[in-house]
């Protein structure tokens, strides 16, 4: 049973682990980091951090990154009167064109498309 026990708390670890992640994500999307810049933030190796998230959330971090600065992104798009390019920048974004493919990406239109059917 002891291996049961010692499986449990590797898990448990490691949901703490990304909890850190989504946590810190969530309050840094705005800003460019770098994988190295979180990990030094949560106090493990970079590849240990990726592959930690990964294994437990089936995505890797910058897929998540995107996916949290596109829900900002729809909001803003819905409640505010906001440029593209801005934005783009309040998102995060590091230009108006990049963030156009990954929010076509994952909402399967153009933000112009998003903001006009959800008006």
């Amino acid at each position: 049973y002891q291996l049961a026990d010692d499986q449990s708390n590797k898990n448990s670890a490691k949901i703490q682990i990304v909890k850190q992640v989504l946590k810190y994500l969530r309050e840094n999307y705005r800003v460019n980091f770098s994988a190295e810049d979180l990990a030094k933030n949560l106090g493990y190796t970079k590849f240990y951090v990726s592959r930690v998230f990964k294994d437990v959330t089936g995505k890797n971090i910058s897929a998540q990154v995107n996916e949290i600065r596109v829900a900002n992104a729809r909001e803003l798009l819905m409640t505010t009167d906001m440029s593209m390019s801005e934005i783009a920048v309040a998102c995060g974004f590091e230009n108006s064109s990049y963030f156009g493919k990954v929010f076509k990406k994952i909402t399967n239109m153009t933000p112009i498309e998003y903001r006009s059917r959800e008006r």
